[in-house]
């Protein structure tokens, strides 16, 4: 896994994701886009625009809180990389600006083909968590808006929670993969401005519950 050190964060990100799949990296999006895109949620909150997410696929896709007890809203698209940004605030432009700069960049260095992504804003309420799973099995289609964008390539997620401290709890836990076979279990914090990327059909993941209500953006890169 690739941290918080040395180079610019998007450069860290790139060099996580061609080593070892996957990297958390801090500051990523400026502190403008961050508090725009946590209003932005809020606000989203307050309107009771947050619908309880649902797992499974196609018309077998159902509510199971047990399982996974997010509200999410989903932002415009799925999006192709360059695209209009029809209804977007200025926060979200800015998130996916990045984002296209993240996949100009995979892009070229590990030929992933991505075409677009689709992102949706996230909040767990207190003691809510989502049980270890897979974005992607391989051979399989992912559950989402994809459309003819393709398959999940990359899961990414932005955190907005500001002042979180280890107490809190959250934790996203990922089962990373080692040489020779089995896995290495590790914890990110869900801590403002923190963002984490990895390749969905590779690593299998969870979010621990919190003390408190946690909340996000996230996405997937689509080819």
């Amino acid at each position: 896994m690739t941290r918080d050190a040395g180079a610019g964060p998007l450069a860290r990100l790139l060099d996580g994701l061609a080593g070892e799949g996957w990297a958390v990296v801090d500051g990523l999006l400026s502190e403008e886009v961050l508090r725009g895109l946590r209003a932005r949620l809020e606000e989203l909150e307050a309107q009771g625009a947050l619908a309880p997410a649902r797992v499974g696929r196609g018309e077998g896709r159902q509510r199971v809180a047990e399982v996974r007890g997010d509200l999410i809203s989903w932002l415009p698209g799925p999006l192709e990389v360059g695209g209009a940004r029809e209804g977007l605030t200025a926060a979200e432009r800015g998130l996916y600006e990045r984002v296209d700069e993240l996949v100009l960049g995979l892009n070229r260095r590990l030929f992933l083909g991505v075409r677009g992504y689709e992102l949706h804003y996230a909040r767990y309420g207190e003691g809510a968590g989502y049980q270890r799973h897979v974005d992607r099995l391989r051979g399989q289609p992912a559950a989402g808006r994809a459309g003819g964008l393709g398959e999940r390539r990359v899961s990414l997620v932005t955190y907005l929670n500001e002042g979180w401290v280890a107490g809190d709890g959250g934790e996203l836990c990922v089962w990373a993969p080692v040489e020779g076979g089995g896995e290495r279990e590790a914890l990110v914090a869900p801590v403002w401005g923190r963002t984490v990327c990895f390749e969905s059909d590779r690593f299998p993941h969870a979010v621990l519950p919190a003390r408190r209500a946690r909340r996000s953006v996230t996405g997937w890169l689509l080819g």
